[in-house]
């Protein structure tokens, strides 16, 4: 009887195995590091090899199979661009009122876009993507609120997973195929009711989710695509 007993448990602990993860997110903003931290910590403590880039990582860790790329430079080069352009991030910043959204939009998307392409130029993020022999990775995570860094997963030709520390905008949504139905959920992002949810209100959210999507498929995604290119040097889409 033991002899079986002892075949069952061979065969499934043939197929046990720890996964290689890299986990991006650049975000410089404790707020929205500090719930990613525990993830990552608890990957590594379940044997799994986690290589992180991120601008908060843990100090002092002892963690064998935890890789950390320092990119924290992010923190003070943001600083730098709050001062110069304070007027652009005090805006960015505030609750607007609905037209000012799209406005608002223009704004943080060249917010968005300076910081990752930045992060892609500190030196142990080229440690990262430049490392000989190329690194391989079972699944690459990284911050679902910007699709720059979701060019990892093809880079790396791993499947992809995307994280928030928050809800997550329609275009973020439309990608994993969770659409959002604007006559019922409005966007995030737009400043109208959610208790009492007027004609006016669906009508400027229905109005919104169809400017948001020619903005990200006809803006965004081609000035990421070029983003991903230079720094990452290759020839696919996101």
């Amino acid at each position: 009887m033991w002899i079986k007993e002892f075949f069952v448990l061979y065969l499934c602990l043939c197929y046990v195995s720890c996964a290689k993860i890299l986990f991006v997110s650049v975000t410089p903003s404790p707020s929205h590091q500090k719930p990613f931290q525990e993830i990552w910590k608890a990957l590594a403590l379940r044997g799994h090899e986690v290589h992180v880039v991120t601008p908060n990582p843990l100090v002092n860790s002892t963690i064998p199979n935890l890789k950390q790329y320092d990119i924290s430079a992010v923190y003070s080069w943001a600083a730098e661009m709050n001062k110069k352009f304070k007027q652009r991030v005090k805006f960015s910043l505030q609750k607007p009122t609905f037209f000012d959204t799209f406005t608002k939009e223009f704004s943080v998307a060249r917010g968005w876009h300076a910081v990752n392409e930045y992060a892609l130029t500190l030196p142990e993020f080229s440690k990262l993507i430049n490392a000989q022999p190329k690194l391989r990775f079972d699944s690459v995570i990284v911050e679902w609120l910007y699709p720059t860094m979701a060019a990892l997963g093809g880079y790396y030709e791993a499947p992809l997973i995307g994280i928030c520390s928050l809800g997550a905008a329609t275009n973020g949504l439309d990608a994993i195929g969770n659409v959002l139905n604007p006559v019922v959920t409005p966007d995030q992002n737009v400043p109208i009711g959610r208790s009492n949810f007027s004609f006016r209100d669906r009508l400027l959210s229905i109005f919104y989710s169809i400017w948001i999507r020619i903005y990200y498929h006809w803006h965004i995604l081609p000035m990421e695509d070029k983003t991903v290119r230079k720094y990452l040097r290759t020839t696919f889409h996101i």
